[in-house]
């Protein structure tokens, strides 16, 4: 959907590439053709057919139709695990394992951005469901790094953190996440995304090999958006 005047996200991804940079991603709802140029793709999808068509509209068999169609070699699932999808998370393994365009699944928590609310899961349950994502590595492609995970378990990270930025809506560049004054939401993050970030800056060499699956694809960027 994204456009400024003529140009289109093919156009900002050229540039992107022009500037030299390594790896782009694009994230999206994949509720339309996943044709994109760019190196990879992750579909939100957060549960099966009937909790994700509950939490993001009736939209669970067009994604899963979008993806099917696509001839990008590298698309991804981003699932954000709350109390309403946590019971799914092997079910929703298993059946994406049946889609050979799905080249792995990378899960997140829940964040209450705003305030504690019916999908937040405790600390506790958090700990339970990381411990279950490691053992369920073994037999799905999940690409949380067990590095990451155990961060998480032990509670081994700095938040905020400096290692990324991001744009807030007044272009203004915020460190970590727009939600930084926010303590509580601090407290509670679940972007799991950031530990990666950070284990894989300490060199930790689980974060470094899940890491690779995101490196540049010569297919992604020749005839995929054309075709």
């Amino acid at each position: 959907m994204w456009k400024d005047g003529d140009y289109r996200l093919k156009d900002l991804l050229d540039l992107i590439y022009k500037k030299n940079f390594n790896v782009t991603s694009v994230y999206t709802n994949g509720t339309f053709a996943l044709n994109t140029n760019s190196d990879n793709v992750f579909v939100s999808l957060d549960g099966t057919e009937n909790t994700t068509n509950k939490l993001r509209g009736p939209i669970f068999n067009k994604v899963i139709d979008n993806i099917k169609a696509s001839k990008h070699p590298k698309i991804f699932i981003n699932f954000t695990i709350n109390s309403l999808n946590y019971t799914e998370i092997e079910q929703f393994c298993q059946y994406i394992k049946t889609i050979p365009q799905i080249k792995g699944v990378f899960f997140y928590f829940y964040t209450p951005y705003n305030t504690i609310d019916e999908l937040y899961l405790t600390r506790e349950d958090r700990i339970a469901i990381a411990k279950q994502l490691i053992i369920l590595k073994k037999k799905y492609k999940i690409l949380n790094s067990t590095a990451a995970l155990t961060d998480f378990i032990n509670d081994n990270w700095t938040r905020p953190s400096d290692v990324c930025v991001v744009y807030s809506d007044k272009a203004e560049i915020v460190k970590c996440c727009r939600a930084i004054k926010n303590q509580e939401a601090c407290d509670n993050c679940g972007y799991l995304g950031y530990l990666e970030v950070i284990d894989i800056t300490k060199f930790k060499l689980s974060a470094v090999w899940e890491a690779l699956a995101y490196l540049p694809s010569k297919a992604s960027r020749r005839s995929i958006y054309d075709n």
